[in-house]
């Protein structure tokens, strides 16, 4: 399934430039509620952090959405 019929534009964006690492900070996103957290936290964390250890990425600070 495709990302974007899981969250909406907006929410993938933040995800894109805010990368959060943990499912505290992937909770802060607008877009990102219980159900979803619960649901696909993990593994979009999980990609998230496997892109940027293989890009050499450095974390940014996480603003809520």
């Amino acid at each position: 399934m495709p990302p974007y019929i899981i969250f909406h534009d907006s929410s993938l964006k933040v995800m894109a430039t805010q990368l959060p690492r943990s499912l505290s900070d992937f909770r802060k996103i607008g877009g990102v509620g219980e159900s979803k957290l619960e649901k696909y936290g993990e593994l979009f964390v999980k990609e998230i952090v496997d892109y940027c250890k293989e890009h050499n990425v450095e974390p940014k600070a996480i603003n809520s959405g």
